[in-house]
């Protein structure tokens, strides 16, 4: 199966780092600090609580970061934190309270606690993300360092599919599993979070259409995109209503960081060769592309067509 791997100039080698330092208030995400940001950069603070009403040291710091345009693509982001007692957290809306703010992603930490991270993936808009720092009591001296980087995402290509109605869905999952579709700026088209007949299986159909090209993005259970969960598609039966969703440009990101496997299959076919391995590290979303290409019946008409003009032209002469 081919791999298209889509890359930016920006995403990939060394980058100078730019610092930004919190300033208060920032202790809710109505008023957190506006930062510019580029590949690379990081941001400081301190912070010794959770409170998001009581200003000052012992509240939350909010951070809004700003990622200029690059070229289209799939990027996987991450802000790594480098202090313990620290947490990290994606922040986003529910679609209960568009007023109200939500934890999308809390910090992971993996083995051995080398990384302690925070991640979410982006298509070459510009994009803003909420982005939440939690301390405790003993972290009230210290100032964490949280660290952006950035690299892009290894594409599976599926080929092409003729222009209608499709139907993609995950079989017999070991983990419960999300799947999106998107137009290649990121920008939710469909998606399900499980089926009528399974709680771990996920199901779309879609009319695809010619000449347009895809993404099918798999994840886990609570995947947050750029759209709350009644904002496409038929709600099914089982549905998440109150999924988080991000509110600032499109990007993905799950909360969940367990592992499993997964079929993906097109129209009961399987395009995966077999069980595809999902989870090796944590938050990952595994990222498909297709292309839609007219229907072989409506092909072989525009070739009578055009051979019957030529054939009028010729009588012309």
């Amino acid at each position: 199966m081919k791999k298209l791997l889509l890359l930016s100039a920006l995403a990939v080698g060394p980058a100078a780092s730019f610092g930004h330092f919190e300033t208060e208030a920032n202790d809710t995400w109505l008023t957190p600090n506006n930062i510019s940001m580029a590949i690379g950069d990081v941001v400081q603070g301190t912070t010794s609580g959770t409170s998001l009403t009581v200003p000052g040291l012992g509240s939350a710091d909010h951070f809004k970061l700003n990622f200029g345009a690059q070229a289209m693509g799939v990027y996987r982001n991450r802000m790594a934190l480098d202090l313990a007692g620290f947490t990290g957290s994606l922040v986003g809306r529910t679609t209960t309270s568009a007023t109200s703010s939500t934890s999308i992603q809390s910090m992971f930490s993996l083995a051995g606690g080398i990384q302690r991270m925070n991640q979410w993936y982006s298509f070459g808009a510009a994009h803003s993300v909420d982005y939440k720092v939690t301390g405790v009591s003993s972290t009230s001296t210290l100032t964490y360092t949280a660290t952006h980087s950035q690299s892009a995402v290894s594409v599976t290509g599926l080929g092409t599919v003729s222009a209608g109605v499709h139907v993609i869905d995950t079989f017999e999952p070991s983990m419960d599993t999300e799947i999106y579709l998107l137009d290649m700026n990121g920008n939710t088209l469909e998606w399900n979070d499980e089926t009528t007949d399974a709680a771990t299986d996920s199901a779309i159909s879609y009319n695809f259409v010619a000449g347009q090209s895809y993404y099918i993005a798999v994840g886990r259970y609570n995947t947050a995109a750029n759209v709350g969960a009644s904002d496409v598609g038929v709600v099914e039966a089982g549905e998440w209503l109150t999924a988080s969703y991000f509110a600032n440009g499109n990007m993905l990101a799950t909360s969940s960081n367990t592992a499993g496997t997964y079929a993906l299959r097109l129209d009961g076919a399987n395009v995966a060769n077999g069980a595809y391995v999902a989870g090796t590290e944590a938050y990952d979303i595994h990222f498909y592309g297709v292309r839609a290409v007219p229907e072989p019946g409506s092909m072989a008409a525009l070739g009578l067509g055009l051979a019957a003009l030529a054939r009028r032209r010729r009588n012309k002469k």
